[in-house]
């Protein structure tokens, strides 16, 4: 789908109805197999010179989203306009993308993963591991190439003040784009349009 906004339009976020991560379908922990949620935007010329305030990321959980993706609590987002990632309301200081153009095809992902040593819950559901069991993978494409992957409990050893509450794994999580101002990207969720291949499902 295309989301287009104006020069002069607040900030407003679009999230899918549907959950791209089901906790109850796709977590490592009852599936024993690593997943991963992803999708991609083809950022389009506009009329405006103004720098893209755009954000591609994910919300946890069914509460609707007030702000970008990233700059709120239970959600993760990479802002276009500068390449940082933001998660629950904290830039990550170490991230560094560099600005997205238009013209250029952006993809964000996330890669979760059950960790060494922790076996999958059993039929019966029940599991004496905590949220931590997840490894979980941040990255970002840029037309297809990775340009970045981080873990994202290195980076909370890293940051003080830095949570990846609600991305643990254990809640479903959305698709969001977050604008402000002029802002006019394809959002492709279909894996025949996505210009990455390497993709874990």
């Amino acid at each position: 789908w295309r989301v287009a906004t104006k020069r002069r339009s607040p900030e407003s976020v679009f999230r899918t109805l549907r959950p791209l991560y089901s906790a109850n379908v796709h977590s490592p922990l009852i599936t024993g197999e690593s997943f991963m949620v992803y999708f991609e935007g083809e950022i389009r010329p506009g009329d405006s010179e103004d720098a893209i305030r755009l954000a591609l990321g994910f919300v946890a959980g069914e509460d609707g989203a007030s702000k970008m993706p990233g700059c709120e609590r239970w959600s993760l987002g990479i802002q276009c306009s500068e390449g940082r990632l933001f998660v629950n309301g904290n830039v990550v200081e170490s991230v560094h993308t560099g600005a997205f153009e238009p013209g250029q095809q952006l993809g964000i992902g996330l890669n979760y993963a059950v960790s060494n040593g922790i076996q999958p819950l059993e039929d019966n559901g029940i599991s004496t591991d905590s949220p931590s069991s997840i490894d979980i993978e941040v990255f970002i494409t840029r037309d297809g190439k990775k340009i970045g992957g981080w873990k994202l409990c290195d980076h909370l050893k890293e940051s003080e003040g830095l949570s990846f509450e609600g991305l643990d794994g254990q809640h479903d999580l959305y698709a969001a784009v977050g604008t402000l101002g002029e802002a006019n990207v394809d959002i492709l969720f279909d894996e025949k349009d996505w210009l990455f291949e390497d993709n874990l499902r």
